[in-house]
């Protein structure tokens, strides 16, 4: 038994090869975490850009006057008071409403 195992510890065959693995294993391991560095810098871009476009989408619209044979619509606007910084009742105050031609009176509760 103590032959075989100093045998075993005296013998070097193959301890090129675990070499070659260990370096390999090393550069795929600091390849792998930049390549993941990397991604993760271009994700955070992305979705910043996405972030920003987003918040810049105008939800303004209208809809035209429409008469038909048995009725009419007086039509509708709505407008994007454009800032980011403006309340509800900004922008609900910068386009009054109407129903029929008579505006519409209404507040906004006190937050």
């Amino acid at each position: 038994m103590w032959n075989l195992l100093t045998t075993l510890w005296q013998d070097e065959n193959g301890s090129v090869l675990a070499t070659e693995y260990l370096m390999l294993g090393t550069i795929v391991t600091i390849g792998t975490a930049t390549g993941l560095a990397a991604v993760r810098d271009s994700l955070n871009d992305e979705y910043a850009e996405f972030g920003n476009q987003v918040r810049q989408v105008r939800q303004a619209y209208s809809m035209p006057a429409r008469k038909g044979a048995a009725g009419s619509t007086g039509g509708t606007r709505v407008t994007d008071a454009g800032n980011a910084s403006s309340s509800a009742a900004d922008v609900l105050a910068s386009v009054p409403p109407t129903l029929n031609g008579q505006q519409i009176h209404f507040s906004a509760p006190n937050p």
